[in-house]
């Protein structure tokens, strides 16, 4: 996808206009709602596999179609697209408008930044900070270190002793020095700097006390800024990043996630890792998503079997009730290390979607697991699966369902 800047017309405002309506069916990109869809109506693309697409059709020839989706383009090839229904040259216009006002309002609002003081020792930069909305440290600012670093004291006030940390992951960390210290991994919930503040910061606590003071200001906390220093007048400017979606293309389907969560392909299986999140017992864990094509053989029955249950009583006013039942009696029977929570199933033009919700009770997380069936071919069926530990299941699952409404099938 390519950034485009475009010219607005003198005189227009900058509050704030959301541009797409979100459906189940709406891929490669997150629209924006807007209450002015209900006025003006975009070009929607219609592909072949049964999902579309809204926007402005900025092109068109025998190779593809360019569509223009307020915050950039994409390029469809023609063998995907089924037709196009496009809106009126009026309608057209509003929303270039429109657009613009909100790309005027984002560029103002992405451009703020924040200005933080800082004291100057002999050690470095030192700027003082607020931990876990409850104990105050001054941090040595650090480029060099990979994470937050904090002294055994400072441990104490957050309410991890010497003792209990070492039960948990003991890393080795270098000092500057040169020297090596242990200290024990761990996920701060917050870390504010005069107000402005990051979330889920990995961060690591000295087991024995050194000569760093209460700690160091690391890449863990840094990286989710740009960030200046301003030494003539001792102000470091932080202005937050904002994460972006990145389309991810495998040879069997297409899905975008944010560029602050890390990705592992293998083969075609896409793993997704987002940031590191406090556990149980001084215990951390990352939510991830799977996505992958079904090969093994009782993955492709169960799909074609969930597609002659679908097509046999669809027509039933209760088929969600029935085949909640009938999932929730699998779990129960099969699954006895999971507790069953809810399903819920729709289905476009080519395929099936079934969605579980279950609680894994061993590490206390929730799955939600959804698997993707074509119509036609129930033998190509696909499984996307987010996991996330219960305390943060709903602040993370957005993030699954906006690679859910992206996904598109190459096949």
């Amino acid at each position: 996808m390519k950034q485009e800047m475009r010219n607005c017309p003198e005189g227009e405002g900058v509050s704030l206009h959301k541009i797409f309506k979100i459906s189940k069916i709406t891929v490669l990109v997150i629209f924006f709602l807007s209450g002015f869809i209900a006025r003006a109506s975009a070009d929607i693309i219609y592909l072949k596999n049964g999902r579309n697409i809204k926007g402005l059709v900025k092109s068109e020839d025998e190779k593809g179609v360019e569509l223009d989706l307020g915050f950039g383009t994409i390029k469809l090839p023609q063998e995907q697209v089924e037709s196009i229904d496009k809106s009126s040259p009026q309608e057209a216009a509003f929303i270039r408008q429109e657009w613009c006002r909100y790309n005027a309002a984002r560029q103002k609002r992405d451009s703020e930044s924040q200005e933080v003081g800082f004291s100057k020792t002999s050690q470095g930069i030192v700027v003082n900070v607020l931990l876990n909305k409850k104990v105050r440290a001054s941090l040595i600012l650090d480029t060099g270190a990979s994470l937050v670093l904090l002294s055994p004291r400072i441990g104490k006030e957050l309410g991890l002793e010497t003792i209990s940390l070492r039960k948990g992951i003991i890393t080795k960390i270098v000092l500057a020095a040169g020297s090596e210290a242990d200290a024990r991994l761990i996920v701060l919930d917050r870390i504010a700097v005069e107000g402005i503040e990051a979330k889920n910061i990995e961060g690591a606590i000295l087991l024995k006390e050194g000569a760093q003071g209460d700690g160091l200001l690391g890449r863990s906390f840094l990286n989710k800024f740009n960030f200046q220093i301003d030494a003539e007048n001792k102000k470091l400017i932080l202005k937050k990043v904002k994460p972006q979606d990145i389309l991810e293309k495998t040879k069997y389907f297409n899905v975008t996630y944010p560029s602050d969560w890390e990705k592992s392909l293998d083969k075609e299986k896409l793993i997704i890792f987002g940031p590191i999140l406090p556990g149980e017992e001084n215990e951390f864990q990352r939510p991830y998503i799977i996505i992958e094509k079904d090969i093994s053989e009782s993955a492709i029955n169960f799909a074609k079997e969930t597609g002659e249950w679908y097509n046999r009583w669809k027509n039933l006013s209760d088929i969600k009730d029935k085949m909640s039942e009938l999932l929730g009696e699998s779990f129960r029977n099969s699954y006895p290390q999971v507790q069953f929570i809810s399903s819920n199933f729709s289905e476009n033009r080519d395929t099936i979607t079934l969605g579980v919700l279950y609680f894994f009770k061993k590490y206390n997380g929730k799955v939600y697991s959804a698997k993707i069936i074509k119509k036609d071919e129930p033998d190509k069926s696909y499984k996307l699966e987010f996991f996330c530990i219960d305390k943060y299941f709903d602040e993370y699952l957005p993030v699954f369902k906006r690679c859910l409404e992206s996904f598109t099938i190459n096949e």
